[in-house]
């Protein structure tokens, strides 16, 4: 019985070995043929955030939105365009506080670090 067990652990390495080699030649073939991706750019949909972000306050160098049914980093996009819009600076989350009644403010600092 162990004699059996051990043909059959040599034939499956030998089926293995053949087969490896042939996988790798047609995942190199795909890769060898793949052309370049072009690049793309995302344009943002301000439009769902109208009703669901408002801004609680702002300074030039902060500002803090009051959202619901909207997630911090879809908020995060709001704070990087007023970051840029003013002066060119990159928003940076400050702090999240969450409210009773499922409402939170997100406050960013824009800052050029």
């Amino acid at each position: 019985m162990l004699k059996f067990a051990k043909i059959k652990y040599l034939f499956s390495l030998i089926a293995v070995s053949f087969f490896l080699p042939a996988c790798n030649t047609i995942e190199s073939q795909q890769v060898l043929h793949t052309e370049p991706k072009e690049q793309t750019t995302v344009n943002a949909d301000f439009s769902k955030f109208i009703n669901k972000v408002i801004i609680s306050s702002k300074t030039p160098s902060t500002i803090v939105y009051e959202y619901q049914d909207v997630r911090v980093d879809e908020a995060a996009l709001l704070a990087a365009v007023y970051c840029q819009d003013n002066g060119n600076r990159n928003a940076y989350l400050e702090k999240i506080i969450l409210y009773k009644n499922n409402k939170r403010r997100a406050s960013f600092y824009c800052s050029s670090k």
